[in-house]
């Protein structure tokens, strides 16, 4: 067989079993605001000494999803879009190198329409360094997540206070419809202590982003 026969061969056996599935996804970017508390922030993620921190609200709006071969050009439908009938749920995820760092989950505020809003419900803490979903990959942060459900039916309720060893997740619920993507809100992180010292508040803001994937499902 001919060289041009074996690459010609190579390609078509590709694209008998290979597809590209894209989407154009709508998030809550994560802006962390600078304070005494933080040191640096970088890609969703900000950083204290031995320790950093990101967020991801649970609102990731799938506008658009296509497929096709190589290209993904032909449009299968309307994604996964927000269900902004369900209370609105936030995940901090914390990743420490020392057990310096403790939290209490009740001090963390959603600011909404002018508003303050405390959480209703605290699940946690849930064990991290687990593949990111499809969903959460969206969102800038930590390039890990926590096994965490949506319904969070079942899940622990989190202890007022929580030591931060290693890396793990809480998810904190409020008592408001989801916020869609392109609805400006903020998140205020209290309850940080260090060695029995509080910190001062994190405040993180988010806007309206635009991201577009894809992914090559079958090509093994």
């Amino acid at each position: 067989m001919t060289l041009f026969r074996i690459g010609t061969a190579f390609i078509l056996s590709s694209l008998a079993v290979s597809c590209v599935v894209g989407g154009v996804s709508t998030i809550s970017e994560p802006h962390f605001e600078v304070s005494a508390s933080t040191a640096s922030s970088d890609n969703g993620i900000t950083h204290l000494e031995g320790l950093s921190i990101s967020v991801r609200p649970d609102n990731v709006d799938v506008g658009v999803l296509t497929g096709g071969i190589l290209l993904p050009v032909i449009p299968l439908g309307g994604g996964n879009r927000v269900d902004t009938s369900a209370p609105f749920k936030i995940v901090i995820q914390f990743e420490a190198e020392h057990s310096n760092y403790a939290f209490e989950p009740s001090g963390v505020l959603l600011e909404l329409n002018g508003r303050q809003v405390q959480p209703t419900n605290v699940f946690g803490p849930l064990d991290g360094g687990y593949p990111l979903t499809p969903l959460n990959s969206y969102t800038p942060g930590h390039a890990w997540g926590c096994r965490t459900s949506h319904d969070t039916a079942g899940a622990r309720r989190a202890p007022d206070r929580i030591a931060i060893v290693g890396k793990l997740c809480v998810v904190v619920e409020f008592p408001v419809n989801t916020v869609r993507p392109e609805q400006r809100f903020s998140v205020v992180i209290s309850g940080f202590i260090n060695q029995r010292h509080a910190l001062a508040p994190i405040k993180v803001r988010f806007s309206e982003a635009t991201r577009v994937g894809a992914e090559v499902l079958g090509g093994q």
